[in-house]
C-alpha cells in the first residue's frame, strides 16, 4: 500500500497534521523522551543530543518488529510504557491521531 512507501517528509507532515489533535503533543514529547533515554543506554551517554526522528519513535511503538505500527500497537505504548492516561488524550483522541498517520487507511503505517 500507499504506506510502504512513505518517506521521513511524508512522516513529518502528517504528524504536523496529527498534533493539532488535542494532547498529541504530550504523546510526540513522552515517546521521544523515552527513545532518547533508550538512545543513550545504548551508548553509555555518547551522542545524548542526537536527533530523534519519527521512525525511530513509530520503530519503538513496533512491538511485535514486523515494521508495521498497527493502532493497537500504538495504544498499548501510549498507555502501557508512555502512562498518557486518558485525561491527557482520549481513546477516540489516539485513533485520530493514528489515522493522521495512517495515510493510506490500511490500519497500520509501514516503518521501511
Amino acid at each position: 500500500g500507499v504506506g510502504d512507501d512513505l518517506d521521513e517528509d511524508t512522516v513529518a507532515a502528517a504528524v504536523d497534521e496529527a498534533l493539532a489533535v488535542q494532547g498529541a503533543d504530550a504523546v510526540f514529547h513522552k515517546l521521544r523522551e523515552a527513545v532518547r533515554k533508550e538512545a543513550i543506554a545504548r551508548t553509555g551517554g555518547f551522542g545524548h543530543d542526537a536527533h530523534v526522528n519519527f521512525w525511530m519513535m513509530f520503530r519503538e511503538m513496533d512491538v511485535d518488529v514486523d515494521q508495521r505500527l498497527t493502532a493497537a500497537e500504538f495504544e498499548t505504548c501510549v498507555r502501557d510504557r508512555l502512562k498518557i492516561a486518558a485525561a491527557d488524550i482520549s481513546t477516540e483522541g489516539l485513533r485520530r491521531l493514528f489515522s493522521c498517520l495512517d495515510l493510506d487507511g490500511s490500519g497500520a503505517v509501514t516503518l521501511r
